[in-house]
């Protein structure tokens, strides 16, 4: 599958350099696991069509890691997968993010063209603003809406890519896959560093949540006949709002009593 740098520069998680809260977080950072190779140093890109071909390798990988931003972007492969939060999963996007600026970082800018020399900046800016999210800022730490899975959810039924109850198959998995994020949160969530702000705000959001999962999501699959995936579907999206309410009672508990 052929990207653009085009496509990558509207995924909502890469985003502009972030140093506002830069030395805010006091808490201690995940240790970045060490870059995996074979044993040789990675053979070095040059030229455009080389560059062009490791784009689309980043943006493969960043999907993976990333399954709802693949969704958005219209690739559908991991439709049925959420980001993995936990602390695993925050280390596979540091290990991501250090082994690719290290790749970008290392193209001679005199093999590329002045537009995709212009495009490799940007990629090592975005490699830097993924490491500055997860080592630095933490906002794994900080932010507690960031394991609440609407977006990701959404994602699956605001447009008609597949058969309707397909799409409620996928969004079944997505769900399960994402509850393991509130376990996460309870481990990944610091009360002495995180703002008692971000814990309250979701709070006030918690019932246009809930709303979202009780009312809206079983309303868009109404027309789905009674079955094996309907039911699927309604078990998962009872436990997901299960969790959710258990989530916020947790937050409001331990966080911002």
């Amino acid at each position: 599958m052929r990207h653009s740098i085009r496509t990558i520069r509207r995924f909502p998680l890469i985003a502009a350099l972030v140093t506002a809260l830069a030395s805010a977080a006091a808490a201690t950072a995940i240790t970045p696991v060490a870059i995996e190779t074979s044993g040789a140093p990675p053979a070095a890109i040059a030229g455009d069509a080389a560059f062009r071909a490791s784009i689309d390798q980043f943006i493969d990988q960043d999907f993976r890691l990333h399954p709802e931003s693949a969704t958005r972007a219209g690739d559908h492969r991991f439709d049925a997968q959420a980001t993995d939060l936990s602390r695993r999963g925050i280390e596979a996007q540091i290990r991501f993010a250090s082994q690719w600026k290290t790749r970008f970082s290392q193209i001679d800018p005199g093999s590329l063209s002045s537009d995709d020399e212009a495009d490799r900046e940007w990629l090592v800016a975005t490699c830097d603003s993924y490491l500055l999210d997860a080592q630095t800022i933490r906002n794994y730490q900080r932010e507690p809406g960031m394991y609440v899975p609407t977006s990701g959810i959404y994602a699956l039924i605001e447009r008609d890519f597949a058969p309707l109850e397909k799409r409620m198959t996928l969004v079944a998995a997505r769900e399960r896959a994402a509850l393991l994020n509130f376990q996460a949160a309870r481990e990944n969530l610091r009360p002495d560093t995180m703002p008692k702000i971000a814990a309250r705000i979701l709070a006030q959001q918690m019932a246009a949540t809930l709303g979202f999962f009780a009312n809206e999501l079983p309303a868009a699959f109404a027309s789905v006949p009674q079955g094996p995936a309907r039911a699927d579907f309604d078990d998962a999206n009872r436990k997901t709002i299960a969790a959710l309410n258990a989530y916020q009672r947790w937050l409001m508990a331990e966080v911002a009593p």
